[in-house]
């Protein structure tokens, strides 16, 4: 046994040497205690897919596009005003392009289908007239229609206001009447009767007294008509009317292309025989009026005047026939 001592060995009895640490730094630091758990996120362990025949064992990245914005579509009822907006919308399903939004002043067009294009509305508006005009035209000349008119004024003829009773008037005897011709119009004598013309030279009416009872004429009116197209004078219509409380019997004819106005009505025992004519060649139911004022106020004189008796030969036909048959022979 070695008795030397080992100078490194500590007795039993030595009291432990005293070692000195360095403080631990706990400023910033947070208690233990006041530490909250941390939640821990339970793995979930995937299982790789088998690759198929056709993927291949090399990897590819495969860059994937950014969502779009969510399309919003908009229910919009016809009749509602459609939002200002750069997305598309949808009318009633039927897609719409995009509304533009402008400071410009908005013109109001119309959508023709049948054309597939917008047209003006002012340019539909004229159209619409000018259609209107000529059918209206169209109608008048195709369609001519004689409607009676009772007034004391014509819109065709305005000289036919004047009567016999408005003033000063000229007298001239025809058959077995003395006539009361208002001064506005001009007259003349033919054949036993009187022709009255206005000033503006837009009618002649002719009235003549005839020694004939006027139920005979009304009772026999659909004689009278076969009887004029025999003579080749066509009767468009004939029928009884009643002008200022007098009863007429009216027929429209056509001869040699000039519409002509007949009408009978009572004078006395016997009857008053009218023709009127136009310049416009159209039948005159304003001037009948006319007629009937200077007819009803007409008065018969008992005894005929001597030279009204004298008949008129006229022979000047014969006189220029035989002047012109003269001058012929000499050249």
């Amino acid at each position: 046994m070695d008795e030397t001592k080992n100078v490194n060995q500590v007795s039993a009895n030595t009291p432990p040497q005293k070692i000195e640490v360095e403080p631990v730094q706990t400023e910033g630091s947070i208690p233990i205690s006041e530490v909250q758990a941390i939640p821990v996120q339970p793995v979930t362990q995937v299982e790789p897919k088998t690759p198929t025949s056709a993927q291949t064992a090399t990897s590819v990245d495969i860059p994937v596009p950014e969502t779009p914005k969510e399309v919003v579509e908009t229910n919009i009822k016809e009749g509602e005003i459609v939002p200002e907006t750069d997305v598309e919308v949808l009318v009633e399903n039927k897609e719409l392009k995009t509304i533009e939004t402008t400071n410009t002043k908005k013109k109001l067009k119309i959508n023709l289908s049948f054309l597939n294009k917008k047209i003006p509305f002012l340019f539909v508006v004229v159209i619409a007239v000018l259609t209107l005009l000529i059918g209206v035209t169209l109608g008048s000349t195709l369609f001519p229609k004689t409607v009676y008119s009772n007034a004391t004024s014509s819109t065709a003829n305005k000289n036919t206001s004047a009567r016999v009773s408005d003033g000063k008037n000229n007298k001239t005897i025809a058959g077995d009447y003395t006539f009361s011709i208002p001064d506005k119009y001009y007259y003349d004598k033919t054949n036993n009767g009187v022709l009255v013309y206005d000033t503006n030279d837009t009618f002649r009416i002719f009235i003549k007294p005839i020694e004939v009872n006027y139920d005979d004429i009304a009772n026999a009116k659909t004689s009278i008509k076969a009887t004029l197209n025999n003579a080749d004078i066509r009767v468009s219509s004939i029928k009884e009317i009643t002008v200022n409380d007098h009863s007429y019997l009216v027929a429209e004819t056509i001869d040699n292309l000039q519409n002509r106005l007949l009408a009978f009505t009572k004078g006395g025992d016997n009857s008053f025989y009218f023709e009127i004519v136009t310049e416009a060649n159209k039948y005159d139911y304003d001037c009948l009026d006319l007629a009937d004022d200077i007819a009803s106020n007409a008065e018969a004189i008992g005894q005929k005047s001597t030279m009204e008796s004298i008949t008129v030969n006229d022979i000047s036909k014969l006189i220029i026939s035989t002047a012109n048959a003269y001058k012929s022979l000499e050249s």
